[in-house]
């Protein structure tokens, strides 16, 4: 289920795994374009998302999924989530003529695709993923961000510039040392 908003209030469509492994597809084609080509996450995703939608159209997903252990199963629900989300923002920033540096994509696609397995050394794409998100909001919203420098995310709106520096807290006990690290 994929919701957005026109200006008539919000809809939900469903979409299909299928509809999702292909909205992967062509993101994995931009990529390739881009010279991004490594076996990362998103390309995991792609792989967890072939199974799920083969599995869909053989009415067999219920049985892939409890034939996996918790581990598996926590992968296939991020590759779901993860997938679609970098999908849809990728294209929406695409669309919005946005660029998204080179660089910014290759950190994005690191990490585990597990979120549960992520450490303080593999966690800096799936932050980056979050700022694509965010940039994937303001250009649906009809500003242009810009991604890749500090701060993470500049945009233009009357005239002004708009510096956000996002920040991902892992504890209550961190969330000091977020609001002094965005203030640098």
């Amino acid at each position: 289920i994929r919701a957005g908003n026109t200006a008539g209030g919000s809809i939900v469509d469903r979409v299909s795994y299928v509809d999702i492994y292909n909205g992967l597809e062509e993101t994995d084609a931009w990529l390739r374009t881009m010279g991004l080509e490594q076996n990362d996450r998103l390309r995991q995703s792609k792989r967890n998302l072939a199974m799920m939608a083969e599995a869909a159209a053989k009415g067999t997903l219920g049985e892939l999924i409890a034939g996996r252990n918790g581990v598996q199963r926590r992968e296939l629900m991020w590759s779901l989530m993860e997938a679609t989300e970098f999908v849809d923002a990728a294209d929406a920033l695409r669309k919005g003529g946005c660029e998204i540096p080179k660089h910014v994509l290759e950190v994005a696609l690191g990490g585990p695709v597990d979120l549960h397995l992520e450490s303080p050394q593999s966690n800096q794409g799936r932050n980056i993923m979050f700022e694509i998100a965010l940039a994937s909001k303001l250009a649906v919203g009809g500003l242009m961000p810009v991604l890749g420098h500090e701060p993470d995310i500049r945009v233009e709106l009357n005239g002004r510039n708009i510096f956000i520096q996002c920040k991902r807290v892992f504890s209550r006990n961190g969330l000091t040392g977020c609001f002094r690290d965005a203030n640098r």
